[in-house]
C-alpha cells in the first residue's frame, strides 16, 4: 500500500514539474514572440489614469500583443506598473511584449503634437472657422459640439449656469494649446473648458 501511494505521489510530482516547465516556456514564448513580424506600426495612446489591465486589453484589441494576460504578468513580475507613462507611442505587431513595455516605461512617446492658438475675443463661429482652416475638423462639427452642453455638463459644473438656449460662448478659454494631431473635437473643447476652470476658478 505504501509503495503504491509513493508511486502515485511520484507521478503527481513529475506531472507538476512538467506543468511548471510548460507554463514557464509558454510565458517566455508569450512575452518574446511578436504577433506578426511583418506587421505595420500604428500609434497607440495610453491615457492618464489607465491601469495595467486596461492597457493590456487595449493592446490586445489593437492586435499589438497576443494576450493581455502575458503583458500584465510581465509588467507585474518586473515591477513596471508605476513606470508606464501616458502618451502616444508608435508600436508594431512586430514588437514583442518586452519591447513594448520598454517603450512605455521609458516614455518614448511619438512627437505627434501640434499647437493651435485661440485668440481672445473670438466667438465660437470664429474658433470653428479657424479650426477648420487648420485641418482639424469641420466648422459644422465644432459648432454642433459646443451647442450640445449635455456632452460636457457632468464634468464641468459651471456649464449648468448657462441657459438652455445658449451654447458655450465665452467658456472656451483663449490660449495656445498643444494637441495631438488626431485630436477629436471633444478633446479640443475639453482642453479649453479645463483651462477655463483653472483660470477662472469657477
Amino acid at each position: 500500500m505504501k509503495k503504491k501511494l509513493f508511486d502515485v505521489l511520484k507521478i503527481l510530482f513529475f506531472a507538476l514539474i512538467i506543468v511548471v516547465i510548460w507554463a514557464f516556456l509558454e510565458y517566455r514564448s508569450g512575452i518574446s514572440k511578436p504577433v506578426d513580424e511583418d506587421g505595420q506600426a500604428k500609434v497607440f495612446t495610453v491615457e492618464p489614469g489607465d491601469g495595467v489591465k486596461k492597457i493590456a486589453a487595449d493592446l490586445a484589441a489593437e492586435g499589438l500583443i497576443r494576450s493581455g494576460f502575458y503583458f500584465e504578468a510581465y509588467i507585474r513580475n518586473n515591477d513596471l506598473a508605476q513606470r508606464l507613462q501616458a502618451g502616444s507611442y508608435e508600436l508594431s505587431p512586430a514588437m514583442n511584449i518586452k519591447q513594448i513595455a520598454e517603450v512605455m516605461s521609458e516614455g518614448r512617446v511619438v512627437k505627434n503634437e501640434r499647437q493651435i492658438k485661440i485668440i481672445e475675443g473670438w466667438n465660437n463661429k470664429q474658433i470653428a472657422e479657424y479650426l477648420e482652416k487648420e485641418g482639424l475638423f469641420s466648422k459644422e462639427e465644432f459648432l454642433a459640439a459646443v451647442r450640445d452642453k449635455s456632452r460636457y455638463i457632468k464634468d464641468y459644473d459651471f456649464l449648468a449656469e448657462i441657459p438652455e438656449s445658449y451654447d458655450m460662448e465665452g467658456y472656451l478659454f483663449p490660449d495656445t494649446y498643444s494637441i495631438y494631431r488626431d485630436a477629436s473635437v471633444d478633446d479640443v473643447i475639453r482642453k479649453m473648458l479645463d483651462n477655463f476652470d483653472r483660470q477662472v476658478g469657477v
